[in-house]
């Protein structure tokens, strides 16, 4: 365990307590949200780096990683508001101790899911830019299987951020 590890275990933190805090309801729906906010700022991000591409000058690839990352924050912001509309069904239902648990359990499945995306978001920059070594990247535990994970998930990411390579 590097570094690198520590600061992703750091970054899982803040989203468990969440989830604890938050309950099962809210956690669901943001799960299912991120799924879809990647969902759809993979469909969705061309049109946004056209749009982009009028006013920033960067390489294709970093163009793409800002689309996506664009789209992926618009989705994101409203997948919240649907979530703190369940969560307030949440409240009237008193869902108690066992809504905690698996709040628990789903934001981190959440922070995880999160965390790979950029992580891949990062990886591709980096293969170009190279602001980590590749040896601290290969060193770590969790970063590999972030990635993977990333990719198990989403797997058109890698076909999306290699476009202007």
């Amino acid at each position: 365990m590097n570094l690198l590890d520590i600061i992703l275990l750091i970054l899982l933190i803040p989203g468990t307590i969440r989830g604890i805090t938050k309950g099962f309801l809210e956690q669901a729906v943001s799960l299912v949200g991120v799924i879809l906010a990647v969902y759809l700022a993979y469909h969705f991000s061309e049109p946004v780096c056209v749009w982009l591409d009028q006013y920033i000058n960067v390489s294709e690839t970093v163009l793409h990683v800002i689309g996506f990352a664009v789209m992926l924050l618009g989705v994101l912001m409203a997948v919240m508001i649907v979530a703190k509309l369940f969560t307030r069904v949440a409240d009237m239902a008193s869902l108690g101790w066992f809504n905690r648990v698996l709040g628990f359990v789903f934001s981190l499945a959440i922070s995880a899911v999160v965390i790979s995306v950029l992580i891949i978001l990062f990886d591709t920059v980096n293969t170009k830019f190279e602001l980590v070594k590749t040896p601290v990247l290969n060193d770590s535990v969790l970063y590999g299987h972030l990635k993977d994970l990333g990719y198990w998930i989403f797997p058109y990411l890698k076909e999306l951020l290699t476009l202007g390579q």
